[in-house]
């Protein structure tokens, strides 16, 4: 994976275990009251690359702006908390790579492979739908000979999407799409995508506080229109965590939350295919978090 024309923004490169990540966190995070929003989809982005334990993680920040000391005290504390070790260097880019048996992170400047960098900035959003994620051997090295040359054409790995059937928390994501026609008013109407991604979004919160069943109703916020509330037991049942900013969501997020749901769903002992209410039988166990 490959990174360039850092400016302001940091890019915390991740080893560990048989996988890679990389990630971004833009300069806006320096501010305070901001920083909370981005902590969270590090947690959210930590949690799916899967990389082990904390002491097997190692942590590249690498930067290009001098003005990101700051950031980077805050990336920083947010590793040393959950136990991951970092070092930082200054560079415009990077490569998170598979190098003989190790997984390393690479600086641009000291990359041999600097061809590699010309693709014009383009984001994996502007793009077509990017391969996620390849599975390494267990010693970190390529698992196929595509992976190893560059000239052999990769296909793209589509992930299971939430509207999927086969999806493990598809039927949680069906009872929740199912309630937002009755919100009043409603405002996804005219934009029917927003329903996948709201729904998708109410699923991945329920996962988290371990509601696997369903919920009753969607609600907006008290004079809050932007925020919908997913009711568990009645109004008297509502949890400040399980909502979502309906303004926040963009088209592309089904497939992150889409991602984030199987993880989450796999911790839950839920299988792909199977009714929630199986799953919860084969756990044994209750409802958490009611």
């Amino acid at each position: 994976m490959i990174t360039d024309g850092l400016l302001g923004c940091v890019a915390v490169g991740l080893t560990g275990k048989d996988r890679i990540g990389l990630t971004h966190v833009y300069d806006e995070a320096k501010d305070e009251a901001l920083w909370p929003s981005y902590q969270e989809k590090l947690d959210e982005a930590l949690q799916a690359f899967r990389l082990g334990e904390p002491k097997d993680i190692r942590a590249v920040l690498v930067y290009s702006d001098p003005t990101s000391g700051l950031l980077c005290d805050r990336i920083e504390d947010w590793l040393s908390q959950r136990g991951i070790h970092s070092e930082r260097r200054m560079d415009d880019g990077c490569r998170v790579c598979a190098v003989k048996q190790d997984a390393v992170v690479r600086d641009k400047s000291a990359d041999q492979q600097s061809s590699d960098y010309s693709y014009g900035y383009r984001t994996t959003i502007e793009d077509a739908l990017p391969v996620e994620r390849f599975a390494l051997s267990a010693k970190a090295g390529a698992a196929t000979k595509a992976l190893q040359d560059p000239d052999t054409p990769v296909p793209v790995a589509k992930p299971i999407l939430l509207t999927d059937a086969s999806h493990p928390a598809h039927r949680l994501f069906a009872s929740v799409l199912g309630q937002i026609d009755g919100l009043a008013p409603s405002m996804f109407t005219k934009s029917p995508y927003w329903k996948n991604e709201v729904a998708a979004a109410l699923t991945v919160k329920c996962l988290d506080a371990g509601i696997r069943d369903g919920v009753e109703k969607l609600a907006y916020g008290k004079d809050d229109t932007d925020t919908v509330f997913a009711l568990v037991g009645g109004q008297e049942g509502a949890r400040h965590d399980l909502c979502a900013n309906v303004f926040e969501l963009g088209e592309d997020y089904l497939p992150v939350a889409s991602e984030l749901a199987r993880v989450k769903s796999s911790e839950l002992g839920m299988q792909p295919g199977l009714p929630v209410e199986h799953a919860q039988t084969q756990q044994g166990g209750q409802t958490k978090g009611m």
